[in-house]
């Protein structure tokens, strides 16, 4: 069964149930198929085939998903666009993947058109604009219009080519992880077994589906086992909430960021939460404090996961029945994994080594870059690059995230990427960036610059520079000048020392351990490994396949031929399939090991790692090549909480900001898209109700809209009112977006409110833009 198929399957077991949930519409299985075999049909009339690449570059709508199962029933493969990406950045992607033909939506079929002269393999733009003014846009809904909405099944092997997923590379330039059918069919069942998932479940999705998470969590395991999935276009705390209630959601998979600003919306009651069983956190590490606040607020628990587009992305999930927070719990089904030495030796429990990872997710490969699959297949292992230990009951804690990775809000940030920038500028001599820790977000990029002899330094300049050049969560929220960036004598930046520096603490010379690890990154390959890797390569549907049993894909085959016997060891496919339909209970203890019973029975119990070498030392040693060392499990500590009192330290001025831009639910629930009015309340009032109806606002605004087109006066750019106790400011922000500001009556005064609010708006502007 391909991905294709898979949808297929679907729609002929379930034709007329809701598949997708997408603001007033609803789209069952069996139209959701149809119009993906139109499409498909239609990328087949325009030359689309097998090796082929298809781009989707859209908001996440219904018509993303019959974009993806288009291309997959033409023959080819998706590429799915990350829509945050600056214009740079995307002409690169583009042009990186071959994609022939991309299926947009405004406002990106526009930029494409800007893009077009720099994208010389893009045959043809598919809009979802019906009447598109430049004839170089295809029409969605003309295009397949004369096509039949029949099966549609290629000759595609489940070892063949089905996605390009880019993510960051450390030298600053995407890398595209081609994943096969098999690669992602294997995360897509690992996942509904780790969370006991059925068709009855109804999952709700806002992450964006050019995330590896979004496509395989929340588009591929709800249509694989028939359920009713709720999509939303973005995050905003009050819609998902309205969703939980609405359509009694039972799973929410999102990033840390998104539990911390629901578990501090306040007025809860006025939504039913009650059906929720489970939430899936992944992206970024999950705090004690943040869990701790939403599980206080919810009926249900967080339990996290770790992965990577190159490995579909699943590879290990906290089970059910035995969590750990702060840990990135076990190895999912079919996965295997350990942790290493820079010499690529397995190494004790609880000692700090590189992850590494094989198993039928793992993908075949990086997209035309040999060096890099060299450096990420050793040994017949991918290697994660990310730095862990493993405890005695086989849970996996992570040290550090590829050394220097910032994550921003779920998103991976490279600082070699900004870094690059910044050095770009005429002003800037030399640059060196990392992470800060910040309560929304979990990190925020922060930059030291050299200036340049004689030049210098505008800090607004500089920020309008990085956002010519990078999506708007890279550019750095904060700028330092220093005389010089700190370097080993290989000329390595010495990140520890700039993160002292950032902490308030004198620098110390560690080049003795960053010199080690230079040396070390050097690690010779025999003949041996790297026949190991030309397998795991070019046949990534067998790599580490159960002991004593069959290969996933050989089970899939079994399965659609319906004949054999399942492998005796473990849970054949089709029993994960039932469970995963509702047709089927849990697994029998037969099928779990002895090892899983046993903490089944205890409770999850287990020991924590011994105490012994702060976890510093121990990174300076692993990056130097040296032994053993025992290792503290590391502190896990809570989000700073902004102050938000009236009167509060820095005056009205710096307590807005903080208002806007820090505390939980403040950016996010204070800005929508063009359909909605986002609102949030900036008082100090307990009592203020946070939530307005979008019709009462939608009323006001539609009346200041309707006078300044009656005189003829332009786009409206802003309107205040007072009223008994608040006074309320409207700002457009590029005719784009609504922001509403609430200010207690007893401290208006109009023009200071505006000057300081001014002041707010660019930087919305730069989450926005």
């Amino acid at each position: 069964m391909t991905l294709g198929e898979m949808l297929e399957r679907s729609a002929t077991k379930y034709p007329n149930k809701t598949a997708i949930v997408f603001r007033d519409r609803r789209v069952n299985y069996k139209d959701l198929n149809a119009e993906a075999n139109k499409l498909g049909r239609a990328l087949n009339a325009l030359g689309v085939g097998q090796n082929d690449k298809v781009g989707v570059l859209m908001n996440n709508c219904p018509e993303f998903v019959t974009g993806v199962f288009a291309a997959l029933k033409a023959g080819a493969a998706f590429v799915a666009f990350n829509s945050l990406l600056s214009g740079r950045e995307l002409t690169y992607v583009i042009n990186n993947s071959d994609a022939k033909v991309i299926v947009t939506a405004p406002p990106y079929d526009e930029l494409l058109l800007m893009l077009r002269p720099q994208l010389p393999q893009v045959q043809y733009i598919i809009t979802l604009d019906d009447d598109p003014e430049d004839e170089n846009l295809l029409p969605f809904s003309t295009l397949i219009a004369p096509y039949e909405d029949s099966n549609l099944t290629p000759a595609v092997k489940l070892s063949d080519m089905a996605a390009i997923y880019y993510s960051s590379g450390t030298t600053g330039l995407p890398r595209g992880a081609m994943l096969s059918h098999v690669n992602i069919l294997s995360s897509t069942v690992a996942i509904g077994k780790a969370v006991e998932a059925s068709r009855k479940d109804v999952p709700l999705n806002c992450l964006p589906m050019f995330h590896t998470l979004a496509m395989t969590a929340c588009m591929m395991v709800p249509i694989f086992a028939g359920m009713t999935n709720v999509l939303l276009e973005n995050f905003l705390p009050q819609p998902v909430l309205k969703g939980f209630s609405d359509w009694k959601v039972t799973i929410f998979v999102g990033v840390p960021t998104m539990f911390a600003v629901l578990a501090n919306m306040p007025n809860l009651e006025r939504y039913d939460v009650s059906h929720l069983r489970l939430g899936y956190c992944g992206g970024a590490p999950l705090t004690t404090a943040i869990a701790e606040k939403f599980e206080s607020r919810f009926p249900c628990k967080i339990y996290e996961g770790y992965g990577l587009s190159e490995c579909s992305p699943l590879v290990s999930v906290n089970p059910l029945s035995n969590r750990k927070i702060g840990s990135i719990g076990k190895a999912a089904d079919r996965v295997k994994w350990k942790v290493v030495d820079m010499n690529n030796k397995e190494v004790p429990r609880n000692t700090v080594g590189e992850i590494v990872v094989q198993g039928p997710n793992v993908m075949m490969g990086y997209y035309k870059d040999e060096e890099a699959n060299k450096e990420a297949f050793r040994g017949g292992w991918f290697h994660t690059g990310d730095l862990g230990y493993m405890d005695e009951d086989d849970f996996v804690f992570i040290a550090d995230r590829k050394k220097d990775m910032i994550i921003v809000g779920g998103e991976n940030v490279y600082p070699k990427e900004i870094e690059n920038v910044l050095t770009q500028h005429p002003a800037v001599q030399d640059a060196g960036v990392i992470g800060m820790e910040d309560a929304i977000r979990g990190e925020v990029p922060k930059a030291y610059i050299v200036p340049k002899l004689g030049a210098s330094i505008d800090e607004k300049d500089i920020l309008s520079y990085c956002r010519k050049y990078l999506a708007a969560y890279k550019v750095p929220r904060s700028i330092e000048v220093i005389d010089e960036i700190p370097k080993n004598v290989t000329g390595k930046i010495l990140k520890r020392v700039l993160r002292r520096i950032a902490a308030g603490l004198p620098a110390e010379e560690e080049e003795e351990f960053e010199d080690e690890g230079e040396e070390g990154d050097e690690l010779a390959v025999d003949e041996s490994e790297l026949e190991t890797l030309e397998e795991v390569v070019e046949e990534p549907s067998i790599v580490a396949p159960p002991a004593g049993g069959m290969s996933l894909e050989e089970q899939m085959r079994q399965l659609e031929s319906g004949g054999g016997t399942p492998p005796v060891s473990g849970m054949s496919l089709e029993d994960q399939m039932r469970l995963l339909e509702g047709s089927g209970g849990a697994p029998s203890a037969a099928g779990m090991s002895l090892e899983d019973q046993m903490h089944l029975l205890e409770g999850g119990g287990g020991t924590s790692p011994a105490a012994g070498v702060s976890l510093e030392a121990q990174m300076r040693q692993f990056e130097g090549g040296g032994g053993k060392v025992s290792v503290e499990p590391p502190v896990v500590r809570p989000p700073k909480v902004v102050p938000s009192e009236t009167g509060g330290a820095g005056g009205f001025d710096d307590r807005l900001r903080e208002l806007v831009m820090e505390i939980p639910g403040g950016i996010a629930g204070s800005i929508a898209g063009i359909d909605g009015i986002g609102i949030t309340s900036f008082t100090t009032d307990p009592d203020f109700p946070t939530v307005l109806a979008d019709a009462e606002l939608a009323a006001v605004t539609g009346a200041f809209s309707k006078a300044a087109k009656s005189l003829d006066a332009g786009s409206p750019l802003e309107a205040y009112f007072i009223a008994d106790k608040y006074g309320f400011v409207v700002k457009l922000i590029r005719d784009q977006y609504l922001v509403t500001l609430i200010v207690e009556a007893k401290e208006l005064n109009w023009g200071l409110v505006r000057l300081n609010f001014n002041k707010v708006i660019p930087q919305i502007e730069a989450e926005l833009f």
